[in-house]
């Protein structure tokens, strides 16, 4: 039924909830909750900052490709000598959705959000929490959810560019913080150094689909050659020019180690 249609972030409908679920390159995006149960129980925040990038980067841009809806008569407000809370009752999480003639839709997520603090900042985590609550029914981070990924082992994770599944690291592999390889200034200079045309292979499907090897990090390579199941042809394709991808990075860095 809505097959072809897009939002504004350029994703097709059906691969949203693969978008969102898709773990953070930084560790950082992850942080410990402190205070009340939850921080007793060390669970494991999403920086506000990171999900309104993935919601931009998803959705489109906010106020154009998503939004909040909620109306002032569903807000119920709380004080006490020092803070204020703030509480929605209802609201709908809000996304556009085109297809290629040109056809709009709004698509509505319906979603509640709380927060206790000094009155202007309860009312902005009021939203925040709303737009979080409706996020994570929609797989937003949800090897968190699930207890899979948290702030103390983000550095450890690799993440799957194809699913968002979060994959345990390999024994004998670095971490992103560790190996050198990882930062874009060494990654572009690995793939700079190559001039064989399997760094200008662009691949044929999924996420990146349309992108040149040179222009992906590492760890995107690493799961094409571990984790890519040969479905067809184009996976196999996939999957054979990684491997060889992978060596000519690995004989770069050899050489300048060298």
């Amino acid at each position: 039924m809505l097959d072809g249609w897009k939002t504004l972030g350029d994703v097709l409908v059906g691969e949203i909830g693969d978008a969102l679920a898709e773990p953070f390159n930084d560790p950082s995006a992850y942080k410990e909750i402190s205070g009340g149960v939850a921080g007793a129980a060390g669970l494991t925040d999403i920086v506000t900052a990171w999900m309104l990038e993935r919601l931009n980067e998803v959705f489109g841009p906010y106020g154009l490709g998503w939004w909040l809806d909620w109306n002032v008569d569903d807000v119920l407000l709380g004080f006490n000598e020092r803070r204020a809370s703030a509480a929605l009752k209802k609201a709908e999480f809000c996304y556009l959705l085109i297809n290629k003639d040109g056809e709009e839709r709004i698509c509505r997520a319906p979603c509640t959000g709380g927060s206790i603090n000094e009155l202007p900042y309860a009312l902005k985590g009021m939203e925040t929490s709303a737009i979080g609550n409706a996020a994570s029914k929609m797989r937003f981070q949800e090897a968190v959810y699930k207890g899979k990924l948290n702030h103390r082992n983000a550095q450890s994770y690799l993440r799957s560019p194809e699913t968002g599944e979060v994959i345990q690291k390999e024994k004998g592999n670095t971490s992103p913080k560790d190996d050198p390889n990882m930062d874009g200034n060494s990654r572009k200079s690995s793939s700079q150094g190559s001039t064989s045309s399997v760094a200008d292979y662009v691949v044929p499907m999924g996420k990146y689909r349309g992108r040149k090897f040179s222009d992906l990090d590492k760890r995107v390579i690493l799961w094409y050659v571990n984790y890519l199941k040969s479905k067809d042809d184009h996976a196999e394709e996939l999957r054979v020019a990684a491997k060889a991808y992978l060596r000519e990075l690995e004989a770069a860095e050899k050489q300048q180690a060298a």
